[in-house]
């Protein structure tokens, strides 16, 4: 072990003590901060996940030039046969190489920290999911040099050395990509997808470190570092003996055993979730839900043997996913699974809803169209729930839980909108909203202007964006359903926006009398946020202006209440803000809110212009509430949001965490939480908020430039210092 200590320390050092090591280091580090920072700073998100994603093609370029001289500079100088006459055995000999580029490319990561390390100054990272981007790259420089080193040792050039580390990199990189495996029969495939170096490191770089991708690493490792040491003991030992056949078995042996754990170790599960949020595990909601189960639940999955390639990465996840409920569910969730060969599999997905899909695949040279399926069906007396084509997995967890319940749920709850006086439509406005509650729940369309209406089988009652006034008789409806127990979800513009135009006009509606007695009002103003909010496209003919519009704010979401928890940021249009009013019996709690860069513009100053000058004295920013939830001890709940812009379809597809918050508060007002924790599992990064544009250029330049003049002033004094040691000796 010391002797592979010392043989490492004396490879660090030569990269350190020439010029090149530090190029290389200079070089990396530069071209990883320059296309991260152009990428973060225009998503304004919290996450490092753009830097990771550039690390193989940076990779594949910097591992060559590293380790091309391992092997083969030893051996044109005549060096490596003095170096093995010394007490270091072949297999040390190898693997000190090696373990010296991976301390290499160790440096080279560390000097990337102070990126997520400055940046948590203005944004929430997620750390877990550092740590594993972290080794997911550490483990892609290890997998790359064993490559290298094995091609090194195959000749005494290295630039032929660079050459084929290069060209194998370069297939490993690209074996599971679309243009490669479009082409491919089924079978063949699959094993490209599992050989492809990529595929194993985004899985990791998700946060989740699992046993297949650790198998993979290790086998790739272990793979090229035996065919190295293969290499290396082939001229010194006699090649037509006994003993060197059965090296050579015992060599091959491993190597075979590494290939079959990796083309065949699909089977093999387990995995630990660095997130902070673990993401990638079962929720105790869904384990408490599947594992109360009183009877069976089946869910079938109907999928074809050729799928689009962009399929397999989710295809796993999905078989994790479903096997990890299965298990919860104590033997009353059962899983089969159908493809297209099964006799009753064209009967089962037109009976279930699950149609076909079109992908191109190329077959002799030219794209031919095939169709394939991959959807699932929950089933439960006689009665059934459907997946038709499942393509992502960001919320796949809640889908299959919320579907689980809703088929074996006794009572199903019932929520209204109210209609006719000039609300939102739960047809167009809100039909994304409407069709995801109607997973769970029955959606109904309330006019109170009907006398037959009754509101006694509602559980909850939206009221969205109402704009003329109710009659008295609609409003002591509502007053006597709130006060009877029921639950409201009142969406109030206070000021209402005429979009074409960019027009504002107090809102005639008396629904804001409902608030009175939880000590609410909405003000009659439209908030903005100078720091945190939206860009949108300004302009028209030929020129278009991309400008920020701080009347679309991104608003901060309370950490700590079952509505907003984990969702960090939601994107809120021309909204008014909250007063709140202590009152006896009422307990409120903020849910959303502008930033400390919060500005009002009031009744009577209206500037809607997105091209106007956001000009403002810093003394009148300050944070504003613009959300609340409002609880009746023992009685009736309330959520009141002074917008009602945010949950329409334009929104909604922009801010998907606008659409977790309303089925949250939906879930929240009739008292059915169960549900809110899966759904609230966000992966989308919390935003990023400098106070100045001063701080921003600071962080951002500090490690653009200030890390790699560090290592340029530190490579400087070192080479320096070393010359003049020699000069005086």
């Amino acid at each position: 072990m010391q002797n592979i200590k010392t043989l490492i320390t004396k490879e660090l050092k030569s990269y350190f003590d020439h010029p090149a090591g530090y190029v290389f280091l200079v070089i990396f580090l530069v071209v990883s901060n320059y296309f991260f920072y152009r990428t973060i700073m225009f998503s304004e998100l919290a996450s490092t996940r753009p830097l990771f994603d550039l690390m193989p093609w940076l990779m594949l370029f910097l591992v060559p030039a590293v380790t091309m001289k391992l092997f083969a500079e030893e051996r044109k100088s005549g060096t490596w046969e003095i170096l093995l006459t010394q007490p270091l055995s072949e297999l040390s000999y190898v693997v000190g190489k090696w373990l010296s580029a991976v301390a290499f490319f160790a440096i080279a990561l560390a000097l990337l920290l102070p990126v997520p390390l400055t940046l948590s100054i203005i944004g929430d990272f997620d750390t877990g999911q550092i740590f594993a981007q972290f080794l997911g790259a550490l483990l892609f420089a290890g997998a790359l040099s064993a490559l290298g080193a094995c091609a090194s040792q195959l000749t005494k050039n290295q630039i032929i050395a660079f050459l084929l580390s290069l060209a194998g990199g370069f297939f490993f990189i690209i074996a599971g990509m679309d243009f490669v495996t479009l082409s491919l029969p089924s079978a063949v495939r699959t094993v490209f997808e599992n050989l492809s170096l990529t595929g194993h490191y985004f899985s990791l770089t998700r946060g989740v470190l699992d046993i297949r991708d650790l198998l993979y690493f290790i086998s790739f490792i272990a793979i090229f570092l035996s065919l190295t040491y293969l290499l290396v003991k082939r001229p010194r030992v006699n090649t037509g003996k006994k003993e060197w056949r059965t090296f050579q078995t015992g060599i091959t042996g491993i190597i075979i055993i590494a290939v079959l754990i990796n083309l065949f170790g699909h089977t093999i599960r387990g995995r630990i979730d660095f997130t902070a949020d673990n993401l990638y595990t079962l929720s105790p909601a869904s384990k408490n839900i599947v594992g109360n189960l009183d009877d069976l639940v089946t869910l079938s999955i109907y999928k074809s043997e050729e799928l689009p390639a962009e399929i397999a990465a989710v295809e796993r996840d999905v078989d994790d996913l479903v096997k990890d409920l299965v298990a919860a569910g104590k033997g009353n969730l059962t899983l089969n699974t159908y493809t297209p060969d099964h006799e009753d599999f064209e009967a089962s997905v037109q009976r279930l809803g699950i149609p076909s899909v079109q992908f191109n695949v190329v077959r002799q040279d030219e794209f031919q169209v095939k169709q394939g399926y991959f959807g699932l069906a929950i089933e439960y007396a006689g009665d059934f729930e459907t997946l038709p084509f499942i393509d992502n997995t960001a919320n796949l967890e809640y889908l299959l839980v919320s579907g689980i319940k809703k088929l074996t749920d006794e009572e199903v709850k019932v929520v209204g909108f109210l209609t006719g006086s000039g609300e939102k439509s739960i047809q167009s406005d809100y039909a994304t909203l409407v069709t995801n509650l109607r997973e769970q729940y029955e959606v109904r369309e309330i006019d109170l202007a009907n006398e037959e209406t009754a509101l006694e089988e509602l559980t909850g009652l939206v009221i969205a964006g109402s704009n003329s006034p109710l009659s008295p008789e609609a409003l002591q409806k509502i007053q006597n359903f709130s006060a009877g127990g029921g639950s409201l979800m009142v969406l109030a513009d206070k000021v209402l926006i005429t979009p074409q135009t960019l027009s504002a006009q107090p809102n005639p509606s008396n629904v804001f009398s409902l608030l009175d007695d939880y000590g609410l009002s909405v003000n009659t103003n439209l908030a903005l946020d100078l720091r945190s909010n939206e860009s949108i496209t300004f302009g028209g003919g030929l020129i278009n202006y991309i400008l920020p519009y701080p009347f679309w704010m991104r608003t901060v979401a309370n950490p700590d209440h079952p509505t907003t928890k984990n969702l960090q940021s939601l994107l809120v249009p021309w909204a008014s803000t909250i007063s709140v009013t202590e009152t006896e019996g009422i307990a409120v709690d903020s849910l959303i809110q502008t930033t400390q860069f919060g500005h009002l513009q009031r009744e009577g100053e209206f500037n809607l212009s997105p091209d106007q000058q956001f000009q403002v004295d810093q003394s009148a920013l300050g944070t504003h509430i613009i959300g609340v939830a409002a609880h009746k001890s023992g009685e009736s709940r309330l959520i009141l949001v002074g917008d009602s812009d945010f949950l329409t379809e334009q929104f909604t597809r922009t801010s998907p965490t606008s659409l977790a918050f309303a089925l949250n508060s939906i879930d929240w007002l009739i008292q059915d939480e169960s549900l809110i924790e899966i759904r609230s599992k966000n992966r989308v990064p919390a935003p990023l908020r400098a106070e100045t544009d001063a701080q921003r250029s600071t962080i951002k330049y500090l490690n653009l430039i200030g890390i790699p003049l560090l290592v340029v002033l530190f490579g400087a004094g070192r080479i320096y210092l070393r010359r003049r040691k020699m000069t005086m000796k």
